[in-house]
């Protein structure tokens, strides 16, 4: 069923491609890492106003696309080297408005369950090549994403220590709107009220740079395994002798 209403959505909405938001399903046993990296992931997708920048949000848990679409742009040969295939070809859709993204309900009836070993995988993989492996990218995100998302918080304790009633008041109000935010995000990520999520946002932040930060030395200078197998060459290499001439 879930097949054939996905490609009745396909049809109905008249484009040549969709991606689809599964519902997460948290095991019994869950612990608060597990709602660290997953939404985060999504919030990257569904928080900023990617359309107006050519990138349109997209999964890799689930898409469709027609076969007339998969070879007008290139087909999997064009995307043979390429971290995020789905990435490359929502865009060349979206640029004749032929791509849709959708949140899997009950009818549609799309889960996903991922252990935490694979979730820091896929992010490890995933995370600096999403940069085109740029280090002054990553450098830059870590400064942003810590200035903007636990910085607010900061700068409230610090406000209030120091008597600055007004800055500890105008950062409480930005600490309040990025964190509920995120609760919207992992509520929309389990579809669930997770309220043990909304105290989560800075100590995501910090993981989502940690990981950003060690995919980014993996790929320099290490292995990053995916399915048993390295799939990253590294760019700097340390010989501990020089070859002999």
């Amino acid at each position: 069923d879930s097949l054939r209403l996905l490609v009745e959505s396909l049809l109905a909405k008249k484009k040549s491609m969709v991606s689809v938001l599964p519902k997460n399903n948290l095991p019994g046993n869950w612990s608060l890492e597990q709602v660290m990296i997953q939404p985060f992931r999504y919030a990257w997708e569904i928080s900023l106003p990617r359309r107006w920048l050519n990138r349109p949000p997209v999964l890799s848990t689930c898409w469709i696309i027609t076969a007339e679409a998969l070879h007008a742009a290139g087909g999997f040969k064009a995307v043979a080297s390429a971290n995020s295939p789905e990435s490359y070809f929502a865009r060349a859709v979206a640029k004749r408005d032929g791509y849709s993204f959708l949140a899997s309900d009950t009818r549609l009836g799309i889960s996903c369950q991922k252990a935490l070993a694979d979730q820091r995988d896929t992010a490890i993989r995933t995370r600096y090549p999403q940069l085109h492996r740029r280090p002054e990218l990553a450098g830059l995100l870590t400064l942003t994403e810590l200035l903007s998302l636990v910085g607010p918080l900061v700068m409230v304790v610090w406000a209030l220590v120091s008597g600055h009633d007004l800055l500890a008041a105008l950062g409480f109000i930005n600490a309040a709107i990025v964190i509920v935010s995120y609760g919207l995000v992992v509520e929309l990520t389990y579809r669930r009220n997770l309220l043990r999520s909304l105290w989560l946002l800075p100590f995501a932040a910090a993981y989502d740079v940690s990981l950003l930060n060690y995919s980014m030395w993996q790929y320099e200078f290490g292995e990053v395994i995916w399915k048993g197998r390295n799939v990253c060459m590294p760019i700097m290499r340390a010989y501990p002798n020089l070859p002999k001439v």
